[in-house]
């Protein structure tokens, strides 16, 4: 089950290994969200003429009790102050930052601590040991912020988060909707945030069109972002034109000069 998760977290040798210790004669099914090449080849390994049964995902969103929100952010240090703000809500009881990449996962803890938030990470770098023992000091209340990527999206079941921040978009529209339904579990109340900068606009309607539903655009007091024309423009690069003097049969000689 889950098999691209399983193989993004590094488990393709103990599948492997247990499928060796299995009978000749037998029944294999293998689920997975995503068919990428990695899943493929796990499939061909494993399986032998399988019936393929494609069921289409479903869009939307059922959970009423999460209040998306969007804010937009014009660079990484405009996300920094914005989740800064987030955290220091009062209503917050504990909350899930998603990253794009462990590298990022682990500095933004490090930020965090710094700044005196108890924070940790959750990466697929991790052997499942300290995956568990991470979750399960979250759960018990030993630190307040987890900062996660996508490979624990799904493995996180804590009653108690309150906030989801998707400091960065996920690549994929489904992995948003797995991203938010960390929160609001249990009938509880929840709040998403998602930052964005403006280039990933196609993204955001990408992921309203999936759910079924537009994400209010919320602005924090003295923390709103720069209107496109206020955006910083990149001089255009000036490379100098450079004339080449020849002779041919009824041409012209010089000297090559350098216009700039």
């Amino acid at each position: 089950d889950e098999a691209d998760r399983m193989l993004d977290m590094g488990f393709v040798e103990p599948i492997e290994s247990i499928v060796a210790a299995t009978p000749a004669t037998r029944q294999t099914l293998l689920f997975s969200a995503t068919m990428g090449k990695n899943v493929l080849q796990l499939s061909d390994k494993l399986l032998n003429k399988p019936l393929d049964i494609v069921i289409e995902a479903k869009q939307g969103i059922e959970d009423q009790n999460i209040a998306q929100q969007l804010l937009y952010a014009d660079d990484l240090d405009h996300k920094n102050r914005l989740l800064d703000h987030i955290l220091s809500d009062e209503e917050l009881v504990s909350a899930v930052v998603f990253t794009s990449t462990k590298m990022h996962t682990s500095k933004l803890v490090d930020e965090l601590k710094d700044k005196g938030y108890s924070a940790a990470a959750l990466h697929g770098d991790m052997t499942q040991k300290q995956r568990s023992r991470t979750l399960t000091h979250f759960r018990d209340g030993k630190f307040k912020i987890l900062v996660a990527t996508d490979v624990a999206a799904r493995g996180i079941d804590v009653k108690s988060i309150t906030h989801v921040v998707n400091f960065d978009l996920p690549r994929d529209v489904e992995d948003y909707v797995h991203r938010i339904g960390r929160t609001g579990r249990a009938g509880a109340s929840g709040k998403a945030l998602s930052f964005a900068t403006r280039k990933e606009a196609s993204m955001v309607e990408r992921i309203q069109k999936f759910t079924g539903r537009e994400i209010p655009v919320v602005e924090i007091a003295g923390l709103e972002p720069r209107s496109p024309k206020d955006q910083p423009r990149k001089k255009p690069s000036r490379k100098p034109f450079r004339l080449r003097a020849k002779t041919n049969k009824g041409g012209f000689k010089g000297r090559t000069r350098n216009y700039r």
